[in-house]
Formats: C-alpha cells, sequence, structure tokens
C-alpha cells in the first residue's frame, strides 16, 4: 500500500470510528469526542476549532521502501509479513525507513455536548455586551460630571 493511500484510510477510519462510537456511547451515559471549552493541552489533545470542536494528533511511526530501479519511486508502507524475515526487507533493490509524524485531526462532535457549549459561548457573549454597556453608561454619567 502507498503511504499516501495509508495515511488517508488511517484518517479516515478514525473519523468513521468515532462517529460510530458516539451513539452507543451517549446511550451508555458516555460522550466520545465530546465539546470543550478549554485547553488542557497533553501529548496528543492539540486544542480546539471554533465552535467547540477537538483537536488531536494522530501520531504515525510507519516503516516505507522505497523501491530502486523503477522508472517511478513510489514510497510503500512495509508489510509486516515483509518485516518477519529478521527485520530486514527480502529484496534486495528495497531500502527500508522509518517516518514518524504528527497529523492534526478535528474528530466528529457529540451533538448534546456541541449544544450546551453553543449555550454557554452565547450567554457569556450576551454577559460582555451587557457589561460593556453597562461600563459605558458608567463612564458617560462620570465623564459628565
Amino acid at each position: 500500500m502507498e503511504l499516501r493511500e495509508f495515511i488517508k484510510e488511517t484518517l479516515v477510519q478514525i473519523a468513521q470510528g468515532v462517529a460510530d462510537a458516539q451513539v452507543p456511547a451517549g446511550e451508555a451515559g458516555g460522550y466520545v469526542s465530546p465539546a470543550m471549552g478549554t485547553s488542557t493541552r497533553s501529548e496528543s489533545y492539540f486544542g480546539t476549532v471554533i465552535g467547540g470542536h477537538p483537536v488531536f494528533l494522530i501520531d504515525f511511526d510507519v516503516a516505507v521502501t522505497a523501491s530502486a530501479g523503477t522508472a517511478e519511486a513510489k514510497v510503500q508502507v512495509v508489510s509486516l509479513l515483509k518485516l518477519r524475515a529478521g527485520g530486514k526487507s527480502t529484496q534486495s533493490q528495497e531500502q527500508t525507513s522509518r517516518v514518524k509524524f504528527q497529523v492534526p485531526m478535528m474528530l466528529p462532535i457529540e451533538q448534546t455536548t456541541k449544544e450546551e457549549l453553543e449555550k454557554r459561548i452565547q450567554a457569556n457573549k450576551e454577559a460582555a455586551e451587557r457589561y460593556r454597556a453597562q461600563r459605558a453608561a458608567g463612564r458617560t454619567s462620570w465623564m459628565s460630571r
């Protein structure tokens, strides 16, 4: 499998798996990928985007091979069966390398917590607007003294 296909399929399956787990987890009283208003940075948690969507860092650590002697060089993900022969590639014209990287990924949000977060955000905006209006009114009366 080519590296780009492996990355794409892995990320799609993570998103689909999270979405598939949300309803049964909710029925059991839990939340999978809840909407969040604050960041508690950990190794995998990256932060949130607008609307409380959590963003995680998906770690990839893959062994890849680059084939020599072909018209078109391709990077392929090494299969476990190929690595079992002493940890080395059995084909002499391939070089195996290890690639490590992270991909930020916004996961599907659990709907109930998303709605609650949106209500809190709206209430905070309204409270801030009332405070600004009161402060402006106070300054006006102070300045007119």
